[in-house]
C-alpha cells in the first residue's frame, strides 16, 4: 500500500469517526428526552404537594432574600421573581428540563439561547439574546465622572454571558410555570422578609449595613434615600433595601439609579401636599355626605323623593370629584377589612409605612393613589383566599 493510499484511508477513517461521534451524541440526546417523557407520564407531579413545598421554601428568610430582583424605572422601582426563585420553582414543580446554550460566537458578538421544557405537558419555551462583546467601565479620575465601553477579557466575558443567560433562563422557566404559583411564592417571600425583620430588626439592619458597606454605600446615602434615620427603618423598608442590595451586587443596577437628586424631591413635595389636598378634602366631604344620605331612612309619605334622590346617584361617577370619592370609598372599605384582624392591621401598617403616610393621611398624587389602592385590594384578596 502506497503513501497516498495510506493517507486516503486515514482520512476516511477520521471522517467516519466524526460522523459516528455526531450520530452517537444525537442518539444519546434523543434517548434522554424519550426517557424523561416516559418518566414524566409514569410519575406525574402532585400540584398540591409542589405548592406546599414551594411555600415552605419561600418562608425561609435566607431564600427569600435572593428570590426577587429590583431596578428603578422612572419614579418607580420594578420588582419581580429572580432566577433563583425560578430555578427552585422548576425543581419543585418537577418534570421540567431547562438549560442555556451558545448558538453563535464570533469576534464581535455572541448569541445565546435559554430554554425550558415541561416534558409532562410537552410545553417548550425558547428565548434568545444577541449581544455585543463589550462591557462598560468607569474611567478613573474623570471629572465629571464618565464611562467607556471596553472589550472584555475571558473572565469578564464569562460573567457577562452568565448574567445575560440567567435572565433568559428565568424568562423561559417563568413562561412554563403557572403564573399564580410564582405570585404566591413572591407574596410568601415578602412576608418572610417582613417577619424576619420584625422579629430581629437590629440584626437585619446590621446585616444590611455590612452588605451595603461591601459595595461602598454608606449609611448617609441610605438615609438620603429613606428620608429618615436608618435606625427607624420599617420591616418593609428593610426588605426593599435587601432587594436593592441584591440587584446592585449582581451588577444589574447602580446605587445612583435609585437615588433622586434633593432638588427633584423638593420640587415634587409642594405638588403632592398643596395641589391635591383641596381636591381630596372635597372628595372626603362628598363621600361623607353620600354615606349619610344612604344611612338616613326615606320618608314614608313622599313618593317622588326616592326617585329624585336616585337620579343624581347614577350621574355622580361622571364628575371628577365623585370619581375621587369613589376611590376613597374603596380605600376605606379595604382598610376596614384589614383592621378586623391582627394580621391585617400589620399588613395595613406596612403598606402605609411604605407610602410614608401618617394617620388619617392619604396619597395626593394620582399615581400614588392608584398604587395605594392596588396594594390594599391585592392584600385583601390574598387574605380572603387563605
Amino acid at each position: 500500500m502506497g503513501n497516498n493510499e495510506v493517507t486516503e484511508f486515514a482520512g476516511k477513517q477520521a471522517g467516519n469517526g466524526f460522523e459516528l461521534a455526531t450520530t452517537g451524541a444525537a442518539a444519546k440526546e434523543q434517548h434522554e428526552i424519550q426517557s424523561a417523557i416516559t418518566i414524566a407520564k409514569r410519575f406525574p407531579r402532585n400540584e398540591d404537594q409542589c405548592f406546599q413545598k414551594l411555600m415552605k421554601a419561600a418562608s425561609r428568610a435566607s431564600f427569600a432574600e435572593d428570590a426577587t430582583y429590583s431596578f428603578p424605572r422612572g419614579d418607580q422601582t420594578v420588582t419581580g421573581p429572580s432566577v433563583n426563585l425560578a430555578r427552585e420553582a422548576a425543581r419543585i414543580w418537577g418534570n421540567i428540563r431547562c438549560g442555556l446554550s451558545v448558538v453563535r460566537d464570533d469576534e464581535a458578538s455572541r448569541l445565546i439561547r435559554g430554554w425550558a421544557w415541561d416534558v409532562e405537558t410537552n410545553t417548550k419555551i425558547e428565548v434568545e439574546d444577541d449581544f455585543q462583546k463589550l462591557i462598560q467601565r468607569r474611567v478613573k479620575g474623570s471629572n465629571p465622572p464618565r464611562t467607556e465601553w471596553l472589550i472584555p477579557d475571558e473572565r469578564d466575558l464569562r460573567e457577562l454571558t452568565n448574567r445575560r443567560g440567567a435572565i433568559l433562563l428565568r424568562n423561559a422557566i417563568l413562561q412554563v410555570l403557572p403564573k399564580d404559583l410564582i405570585e404566591d411564592a413572591l407574596f410568601a417571600c415578602g412576608e418572610a422578609l417582613s417577619k424576619a425583620a420584625g422579629e430581629n430588626p437590629e440584626g437585619a439592619r446590621k446585616r444590611l449595613l455590612v452588605d451595603f458597606g461591601s459595595i461602598n454605600i454608606t449609611v448617609d446615602q441610605i438615609e438620603q434615600k429613606l428620608g429618615h434615620p436608618f435606625a427607624q427603618s420599617t420591616p418593609k423598608e428593610l426588605a426593599e433595601l435587601r432587594g436593592i442590595c441584591k440587584s446592585i451586587t449582581d451588577g444589574n443596577t447602580t446605587w445612583a439609579e435609585y437615588v433622586k437628586a434633593p432638588e427633584a424631591k423638593a420640587a415634587e413635595k409642594p405638588v403632592e401636599t398643596d395641589a391635591n389636598k383641596a381636591k381630596l378634602a372635597e372628595a372626603q366631604a362628598k363621600l361623607k355626605q353620600q354615606r349619610e344620605q344612604k344611612a338616613a331612612p326615606a320618608p314614608a309619605a313622599a313618593a317622588p323623593a326616592p326617585t329624585q334622590a336616585a337620579e343624581p346617584a347614577k350621574k355622580e361617577p361622571a364628575a371628577s370629584g365623585d370619581l375621587d370619592a369613589a376611590w376613597l370609598s374603596r380605600v376605606m372599605d379595604a382598610e376596614d377589612f384589614l383592621r378586623d384582624s391582627q394580621q391585617g392591621k400589620g399588613l395595613l401598617r406596612s403598606i402605609r409605612t411604605g407610602f410614608k403616610l401618617a394617620d388619617g393621611v392619604y396619597p395626593m398624587l394620582p399615581q400614588d393613589q392608584k398604587e395605594y389602592l392596588e396594594d390594599l385590594e391585592k392584600t385583601v384578596t390574598r387574605m380572603q383566599a387563605v
